[in-house]
C-alpha cells in the first residue's frame, strides 16, 4: 500500500491562509514523526512497522511511503493522531491512499516521486 502524506505545522496552516505556498519538511521529519507516533500509540510492534520512502510529490510537500496492507491501518491511526513533533504543534495528514504508486502522481508539478499519474 502506498500513502502520500503531508506534515504540516502550524505556520505552515497561517502561511496557506494568507496564500503564500507553505514550505515542504524534509522526509526524514515526517518519517520520524510518524515512526514516534507509532510508537507511542501501538508500542514496540507498531514502532517496528516498515517504511519505505518511495518519493516527494506537490513541489517537496508530500511524502509517498509503502507500508505492508496488513500495516495501512496501524499507521494512517499513528498519522491520524500525531499532534506534535519536535515541540512543535503539527498535523500528519494521509492526502491520498492507493495499492498503485502511479496514481499518487502530482499532475507533473515538478515533484520527483509521481509521473502525473500515467498508468
Amino acid at each position: 500500500m502506498y500513502l502520500r502524506l503531508r506534515l504540516e505545522f502550524e505556520e505552515d496552516v497561517v502561511a496557506a491562509s494568507r496564500g503564500e505556498e507553505p514550505a515542504g519538511h524534509p522526509k526524514e521529519a515526517v518519517v520520524d514523526a510518524l515512526a514516534h507516533s507509532l510508537g507511542a500509540l501501538h508500542g514496540t510492534v507498531g514502532g517496528a512497522v516498515p517504511l519505505r520512502w518511495m518519493g516527494t510529490v506537490a513541489g517537496g510537500r508530500d511524502v509517498v511511503l509503502r507500508v505492508g496492507a496488513e500495516d495501512s491501518d496501524t499507521v494512517r491511526s499513528a498519522a491520524a493522531v500525531l499532534a506534535s513533533y519536535d515541540g512543535r504543534p503539527c498535523r500528519l495528514r494521509v492526502v491520498q491512499a492507493s495499492p498503485f504508486l502511479q496514481t499518487l502522481g502530482d499532475g507533473g508539478d515538478g515533484g520527483d516521486g509521481g509521473d502525473g499519474g500515467a498508468a
